[in-house]
């Protein structure tokens, strides 16, 4: 690459000819013109364009004004090579580094002058020397990262010596032009950084995209939900017709009204949660937000559960401490959130597992003396042994889920005291391969039994997205600690509500 003619000083920097004929280009013998491919793999040049640049060209020029000298370039390391970004009065893009005058500033991690190159025993047998023109002075300041690394240099060279030494003041100039070398390159990593930046954000439009057909995917799957009990319904009705029409008719007839029914209802629920997911997506599901009595509304969603047969209430205890625990948090959504954790512990456990619920502050611990005995559903008093060691069990399993702790303590991203909630059992636990997409919609969990018929093992997939989102919406956190074998804890954290 060769000098233009014109300088931004309004003059040419082979000035100091003296009207002369300009000297010819410095001839870089082992040099070659063979653009790299890539560049090292230092932050700072990674992906810069190879191609000549103006501003680089500017810096260059400005320099071989400064010090009067036909050639100036600057340089990038690549590999084994020295390559020039910018050159000025030289033949040749590139250059070996063990051959290059610049080798010797890298390994003094300083700037370098030689006066005249033939009197220096370091380069006088240099092909850089010998060639015709060769170099005979040479002033250059390496460029270094703000980690220290060496990348490139800035450099002036002349084909004839220079015999009047070279000032401090323009040896600082040429340094202060490295860094302006290296203000240029950050800038373009920068600009590159912002390039990222606009794919990452053509990325995150593509994978809404993706999103939109996911949920097609998950609607889809609804549909075919719907579809199986409304064929239910329509096949036992177009039975029961013909029953009727009997004459002697029978007993089956509410057998079968029974399965319509069944089937009607599950069609029902799974309708319902799907607006109301549909609504908590949306944002359109509006929460009241106050004070609530956590205390009272566990103690009454444990004791309002009607579908539980006498044996399931049984095996429900609860653990609540003896003064009431407020927090922020919507009345309704709160027992909605619990129906379903409390319903899904007895839904998915055996009949001789226990399921219990447990209240307390994060500081109320299960070891602690003063942590309440646990109180059993029923209302008649009776305590089991294991109750009280079954959360604590459980809790020192890892936390999975949005807004689980990464360590053994009970932060989360609450940044308020917070009233816990626990709803644990000691049944199968959850296989590990559902842990996380166990709060995604349609995420459905294992039959209880091999016994169980289809619908049975595992509901319409939406409760624990519903719930997930009920307490996010209250700003809270739910989370579970569950291992296959020993049992499920779920744990809510709403933001408590302190006395004054």
């Amino acid at each position: 690459m060769t000098a233009d003619s014109s300088t931004p000083f309004g003059g040419n920097p082979r000035d100091h000819t003296n009207g002369q004929d300009a000297p010819p280009n410095i001839v870089f013998a082992s040099a070659g013109n063979q653009l790299p491919d890539k560049l090292g793999t230092e932050p700072v040049v990674d992906g810069l364009d190879p191609a000549p640049e103006h501003a680089f060209d500017r810096i260059a020029e400005l320099a071989a004004h400064l010090f009067q000298t036909p050639a100036a370039f600057i340089s990038l390391i690549n590999d084994d090579y020295l390559w020039f970004k910018a050159a000025i009065g030289i033949d040749g893009r590139v250059c070996p580094l063990e051959t290059s005058f610049c080798s010797h500033a890298f390994a003094a991690r300083d700037t370098l002058v030689v006066e005249d190159a033939t009197e220096d025993e370091r380069f006088a047998d240099n092909p850089l020397v010998t060639a015709t023109p060769g170099i005979r002075f040479y002033a250059g300041a390496p460029l270094i990262t703000d980690d220290g690394q060496i990348i490139g240099s800035i450099c002036v060279l002349d084909s004839k010596p220079h015999e009047a030494p070279v000032s401090d003041v323009k040896m600082q100039h040429l340094v202060d032009l490295a860094q302006v070398v290296m203000d240029e390159l950050e800038l373009r990593r920068e600009l590159k950084r912002g390039e990222q930046r606009e794919r990452e954000l053509r990325e995150a439009r593509n994978n809404a995209e993706s999103a939109k057909e996911a949920m097609s995917q998950f609607f889809a799957g609804i549909t075919h939900d719907l579809r199986t009990p409304l064929t239910q319904i329509l096949l036992f009705n177009d039975l029961l017709e013909r029953v009727l029409d009997q004459p002697n008719a029978s007993a089956a007839d509410t057998d079968y009204t029974t399965k319509i029914r069944t089937a009607g209802t599950r069609m029902n629920m799974l309708i319902t949660s799907l607006l109301e997911l549909a609504e908590l997506r949306s944002g359109r599901f509006e929460l009241e937000l106050e004070p609530v009595n956590v205390l009272e509304v566990v103690t009454e969603a444990c004791e309002g559960i009607e579908i539980l047969s006498e044996s399931d209430i049984d095996r429900l205890s609860m653990k609540l401490p003896d003064a009431p625990l407020f927090a922020r948090a919507d009345t309704s959504a709160l027992t909605r959130v619990l129906d379903n954790l409390i319903g899904n512990a007895i839904k998915h456990t055996d009949p001789d597992d226990r399921v219990q619920v447990c209240l307390r502050l994060p500081e109320s611990r299960a070891g602690d003396t003063d942590a309440p005995e646990p109180i059993d559903a029923s209302g008649d008093g009776v305590s089991d042994a294991d109750d009280v060691a079954l959360v604590p069990n459980l809790r020192s399993l890892p936390a999975r889920g949005p807004g689980a702790p990464d360590s053994s303590s009970e932060t989360t991203h609450i940044d308020v005291p917070s009233v816990i909630i626990e709803i644990a059992d000691n049944g199968p636990g959850i296989p590990s391969d559902l842990i996380d997409t166990l709060f995604d919609p349609y995420t459905r969990g294992p039959k209880r039994s091999s016994s169980d018929d289809e619908g049975s093992s595992s509901g319409v997939g939406l409760g624990l997205a519903i719930t997930s989102d009920l307490v996010h919406a209250m700003d809270g956190a739910i989370h579970v600690h569950t291992k296959e074998g020993l049992g499920t804890c779920f744990h809510i954290h709403l933001p408590a509500v302190l006395e004054d």
